[in-house]
């Protein structure tokens, strides 16, 4: 019996050439969209299943072109209007930007996906958003990594408490992370209502 031939896959070059063709910034919310499609399973790289898989949830399966890929990409950005293909993306997104025998997203990795898997969300990036990415990449939360229910339960809370926080009930069961940040919140607010 004869040894099995890999998948044939594209790495980090090919995706990079794959992503100009498209006339897309490697870090475009639709080259994570497409990679969702595809369920790719690493960062920069696509086996040939995985295309087919994405081209085909594009209805692009016959002989695709760049252009053809573009406009389905566009139009399915466009049409992410159900908020259950939001959240199925959202999970996804934590394990692709998993390392390879890593349980928690490296901070970095965490905050460039929220960063960038918002901009798919059918109501908009939320407002905290901004506040929470700052409050984790200044340092002050100390963590290095980030949990899968530390991810899930972030689009729990700000589903939950709104653009100020005044919906937030501190007796619910938030991540130690989500608290931190909610204290932190709070401390800033009272010292910026101090210094007026």
């Amino acid at each position: 019996a004869g040894a099995s031939t890999p998948p044939l896959k594209i790495g980090a070059g090919g995706v990079a050439h794959l992503c100009r063709d498209l006339g897309l910034d490697p870090v475009d919310i639709r080259v994570l969209l497409l990679a969702w499609l595809c369920r790719a399973r690493e960062m920069c790289a696509f086996t040939e299943a995985e295309l087919r898989r994405g081209c085909a949830a594009l209805r692009q399966a016959e002989a695709p072109t760049a252009d053809g890929l573009r406009a389905a990409l566009d139009a399915r950005l466009d049409a992410m209007t159900v908020d259950v293909a939001f959240k199925d993306l959202y999970r996804w997104a934590f394990d692709f930007g998993l390392e390879s025998g890593q349980r928690t997203l490296q901070l970095p990795m965490a905050t460039d996906l929220w960063a960038l898997v918002f901009e798919a969300r059918p109501s908009g990036v939320p407002p905290l958003l901004g506040a929470w990415l700052t409050w984790l990449q200044s340092g002050a939360s100390g963590v290095k990594g980030v949990s899968r229910d530390t991810w899930n339960m972030f689009l729990t809370f700000i589903d939950t408490c709104g653009s100020d926080l005044s919906a937030y009930d501190h007796n619910e069961a938030w991540p130690s992370l989500i608290d931190d940040f909610v204290e932190a919140e709070t401390d800033r607010a009272n010292q910026n209502l101090l210094n007026c």
